[in-house]
């Protein structure tokens, strides 16, 4: 898996309009342990609009992994 700086990964979830504090709590983790736990991630989101921003992401970085992107 390629490398991606964290200021660009925080770019990536301001373009999906999420809070930085959910930016935080993905940071702690790596992506590969978020992706078996984001369903509780996307639960937890303070707002209908995070969720489906968090949903929209997820697809994107998923994507990006099976292509190598990231």
């Amino acid at each position: 898996m390629k490398s991606i700086k964290e200021s660009q990964l925080k770019s990536v979830f301001e373009s999906f309009g999420l809070s930085e504090g959910i930016f935080d709590l993905f940071k702690k983790y790596k992506i590969s342990k978020i992706d078996k736990e984001i369903d509780d991630i996307i639960d937890s989101a303070p707002s209908d609009k995070e969720k489906e921003a968090l949903r929209n992401l997820s697809k994107a970085l998923r994507k990006a992994h099976s292509i190598g992107a990231i």
